[in-house]
């Protein structure tokens, strides 16, 4: 007699292929091996539950855990725990994490820094939790990190030599020039809460995205533009920039003309919240014909 098992695997897939990643978690790969087999060519290695983050629970994650999951998304899942978290953890095979608005009373941080594998962390929303870059097992392979300001504190940037992607918000400069000390960062994006005062050198930057933060002038006798000259130099190889609602007072055609003079390779430039002028932009033309790209929306 012929029996759901003697499909194809490649139909069984798609037939799976419409059910959630929670169902399939939850149901499916309780059934038999075969079906777990399925599950896991579905799933693809990836597993994302902030669709489902109110349904999610420990035991979903530890049904995953054999699966060999390599990139998790619990972001807003309040009801796991350490317990959930660290099935998936300890099976070795996490690359990837994204936990926004994650952390509560049952999930503590210390289990994320006892995880050497993970090279892409995204640590957006939390309060009350933080990460100590310092002695965080994975430090050393991280590649991209987005954090808030309790991700981040007593952080060391010397030991994070495979960074390339460092995304902030709400940090003051003298965490930055801490964590900034890895000089393999390629792109670099400070948002909101962020005060800039002064930065390491990352001579390998090559694109830099600003979106309202704060630009501390060291006297009121210089010109309002003159913190971003000081930023600037810091990243002679920039390529890409973009400036959203930066500092005080100053106007688009200041802004666009500051940047082009101090980055001899830049070749696109992207300038929100600010007023350029048609003035302003015959001479930006004038004097940056080597831009590909000048976006003003």
């Amino acid at each position: 007699m012929t029996t759901i098992e003697h499909l194809p695997i490649e139909l069984m897939e798609i037939v799976f292929s419409h059910f959630s990643a929670l169902d399939l978690l939850t149901t499916h790969t309780r059934v038999c091996v075969y079906w777990q087999d399925v599950v896991r060519q579905v799933l693809s290695s990836t597993l994302d539950l902030s669709s489902c983050s109110r349904r999610a629970d420990d035991s979903v994650l530890q049904a995953a855990a054999p699966l060999g999951i390599t990139r998790l998304n619990v972001s807003h899942c309040h009801d796991i725990s350490d317990s959930g978290l660290g099935a998936v953890c300890r099976a070795g095979m996490l690359r990837e994490l994204v936990m926004v608005d994650t952390f509560t009373s049952l999930l503590k941080a210390k289990l994320l820094m006892d995880t050497p594998t993970i090279r892409k962390l995204n640590l957006s929303r939390h309060s009350g939790h933080s990460i100590n870059l310092a002695k965080a097992k994975f430090a050393p392979v991280l590649e991209e990190l987005i954090a808030d300001n309790t991700s981040l504190q007593q952080c060391d940037g010397y030991n994070l030599s495979k960074l390339r992607v460092l995304d902030l918000s709400n940090v003051h400069s003298d965490r930055l020039s801490s964590v900034t000390r890895c000089s393999t960062i390629r792109r670099l994006v400070l948002r909101s809460g962020v005060t800039v005062e002064s930065f390491c050198e990352i001579p390998q930057l090559e694109q830099l995205e600003l979106h309202e933060v704060s630009l501390v002038r060291r006297s009121r006798s210089r010109p309002l533009y003159d913190p971003l000259v000081r930023l600037l130099v810091n990243f002679p190889n920039l390529r890409e920039v973009t400036l959203d609602s930066v500092g005080y007072g100053l106007t688009g055609d200041d802004l666009a003309l500051v940047v082009v003079q101090s980055l001899p390779h830049l070749n696109s430039i992207t300038i929100r919240g600010h007023l350029v002028t048609d003035t302003g932009l015959a001479r930006l033309h004038a004097m940056g014909s080597r831009l590909s790209s000048l976006r003003i929306p």
